[in-house]
């Protein structure tokens, strides 16, 4: 039998309820309740019974039926008759229990033939949630249907309450991984500057006889091209540790972190100031007045815009532009540093941070490591985007209060 519902209206269709009613009550937050039962009359008065105490009711004659009602209604509450020809309830009510969709439906099982306990029980064993015997006044039936719609509505609301505390809990987790990680970082940025250090003290001395001596036998060697040209390589790879070993100084001097309240504005002008555009590159700046002050440490901060404003110019050996944007973002600023130079390759742009990766012939690949592990360090984030031959763009999102 197909689904039947409420309120009867003059435009009737099939068992006198209007499309227009269908649709509209499929809306209603009326409690749903679905009756099934291979009884014409029984089916027919339980329907009338409860649409009389203000339920929205469907109803189906078979258990396939009643499983068809169900996914497409989704009802509160199902009063199944045990005894049915095709499907016996309790082949429905296992069908029910196992539909992850319509597990949370209460299921009501009604009989009036198959009554002994342990039939009851086996029910109840298979997910029922009730089991009535029939025949059973409408007073107590109405009684008991308002029961389960109480036990219902608690178990839903434990159940959003359950859904809510996972959901807290799955980002107080968040947020405690987070402070784990940054907590990390600091450790790890304070032990690998004191390493550094080490390392590169140690490694000046035996770099500084190799010098001298290539400068020795530069002067008392024969004039050989060959000989020359592989002591100009010597020297070449000199050069290069010699920077490394510098980068790692430098690395060392920033481990430790003095974080206070420093005005954008500032930190751009220092740092432009320290890297004056050359020939043919032209700055733009767009800083607002009342941008809040952001809580950084500004020595550190400042060695990274030196880094990212030294990499724009040199991406545009011909010209161009470099824009520093500076924009307020939850409780952040995202200071932006774009240019219009070579850009990046997609396979590079993922390996844009790694240390000691550069793409750069006289490049040794620590300032944008460098730069990354500084701005985390200071409770912010550093990301970019790139398009081969025609941009590079760096955002620092740096917090504008204090960040554990």
């Amino acid at each position: 039998m197909s689904c039947s519902r409420l309120h009867p209206n003059k435009e009737t269709i099939n068992d006198g309820f209007t499309s227009e009613n269908l649709k509209r009550k499929t809306m209603s937050s009326l409690p749903r309740i679905l009756v099934v039962n291979d009884n014409p009359v029984v089916l027919f008065g339980t329907f009338r019974l409860l649409q009389k105490a203000g339920y929205e009711v469907f109803r189906a004659a078979s258990g396939q039926e009643g499983l068809r009602q169900a996914k497409e209604t989704r009802p509160d509450l199902i009063l199944l008759d045990v005894n049915m020809p095709d499907m016996d309830g309790f082949e429905v009510c296992r069908r029910f229990k196992s539909d992850p969709a319509l597990q949370n439906i209460l299921v009501v099982l009604l009989s009036s033939t198959v009554i002994q306990s342990e039939k009851q029980a086996e029910g109840l064993d298979l997910g029922a949630d009730g089991y009535i015997v029939s025949p059973v006044s409408p007073h107590e039936l109405l009684a008991r249907v308002r029961a389960f719609l109480r036990l219902k509505k608690a178990e839903d609301a434990l159940r959003q309450h359950a859904g809510r505390l996972e959901e807290m809990v799955a980002a107080r987790t968040q947020e405690l991984q987070a402070v784990q990680q940054q907590l990390m970082r600091q450790e790890k940025l304070a032990m690998l500057g004191q390493i550094s250090g080490s390392i590169a003290h140690e490694l000046r001395g035996p770099l500084t006889t190799i010098t001298n001596a290539i400068y020795y036998l530069k002067i008392t060697l024969p004039p050989d091209p060959n000989t020359l040209e592989y002591l100009q390589i010597i020297n070449t790879e000199l050069h290069k540790s010699e920077q490394i070993i510098s980068g790692l100084l430098s690395f060392t001097k920033t481990a430790n972190i003095n974080r206070q309240p420093a005005a954008v504005f500032e930190l751009v002008d220092a740092a432009l100031l320290n890297n004056p555009a050359p020939d043919g590159i032209t700055i733009v700046r767009y800083i607002p007045d009342d941008l809040k002050k952001v809580y950084i440490d500004p020595h550190q901060i400042g060695l990274v815009l030196d880094n990212l404003i030294t990499n724009a110019y040199q991406a545009m050996r011909q010209g161009g532009q470099v824009t520093i944007t500076a924009l307020p973002h939850d409780q952040a600023v995202n200071l932006v540093i774009a240019d219009t130079g070579s850009g990046i390759t997609p396979e590079n742009l993922a390996r844009i941070f790694e240390p000691l990766f550069t793409t750069k012939q006289n490049g040794i690949g620590l300032g944008l490591s460098l730069s990354k592990m500084l701005v985390e360090a200071n409770g912010g984030a550093i990301t970019v985007e790139s398009e081969p031959s025609q941009y590079s763009s760096f955002t620092l999102t740096l917090p504008t209060e204090v960040v554990l």
